[in-house]
């Protein structure tokens, strides 16, 4: 099952890798961007695509020969009354529209609906996913739990400070929070993750920071009940996410 290390990797890949490890799965994720991946993404897609989605399909393009499936879920909403850039929307019609010799695509919709459900879309998507893959039904049901404690657990690292990177490798919560530290230095560092987390992208910018001694912060360290007391002063929510 291959995984292009862009775009929404960056927000689901524990959840991802778990549930196709666990149902028997062999997760082949694409190397870190580089000259070569993105300049395959450019020559794959039109001039007006913007970066990341550039960049997606470089990584794309890569796994193509390499896989036997390509996850590509197709996002709607993940919350409720917020919708996704539309070319999240189409990037499996995109994809078959440009890249040749795909193999078959796990095109999944992710729908949050109405009621703004943003796990129960995952289950509902990967589900869906599981059933293209397997009639076992117990296994996919246990695939899906073991991803979604996974996905927990992934979001509790990112919570105590650690930047993504480390905290997909897995790398144990710190028992002194990262922003608590002391360091005359703290950074808020704003952006998609699949912009600022990827090293080609954002020139090592995290990296370099942390050169400088700096305490780096993203959004992705705070509690979301923080950002959403703070968003509640915003004169209007915003209907887009992601």
């Amino acid at each position: 099952m291959g995984i292009p290390r862009a775009l929404l990797y960056y927000y689901y890949y524990p959840l991802w890798n778990e549930f196709f490890t666990r149902l028997g799965c062999e997760v082949v994720l694409s190397p870190e961007t580089n000259k070569a991946i993105l300049d395959q993404g450019i020559r794959s897609t039109l001039s007006e695509v913007c970066l990341p989605v550039k960049v997606y399909f470089g990584h794309a393009a890569y796994l193509a020969g390499r896989v036997d499936y390509l996850f590509v879920p197709r996002l709607s909403r993940v919350e409720a009354k917020a919708y996704i850039c539309p070319k999240f929307m189409g990037i499996p019609d995109m994809l078959r529209a440009r890249i040749n010799k795909l193999p078959p695509l796990i095109d999944t919709t992710v729908d949050a609906g109405k009621d703004g459900n943003s796990v129960q879309c995952w289950v509902d998507c990967l589900r869906d996913a599981g059933n293209r893959l397997t009639t076992e039904r117990n296994l996919i049901e246990d695939a899906l739990y073991a991803a979604l404690e996974a996905q927990r657990f992934f979001w509790k690292r990112l919570n105590s400070g650690l930047i993504l990177p480390d905290a997909i490798k897995g790398i144990p919560i710190p028992e002194i929070p990262v922003c608590s530290r002391s360091k005359t230095l703290h950074i808020g560092l704003i952006g998609h993750p699949y912009n600022i987390y990827d090293p080609y992208i954002s020139m090592n910018l995290i990296k370099k920071l942390h050169q400088l001694g700096a305490v780096v912060v993203t959004p992705e360290s705070l509690e979301a009940d923080e950002i959403e007391e703070e968003a509640a002063r915003l004169p209007k929510r915003l209907f887009w996410t992601l």
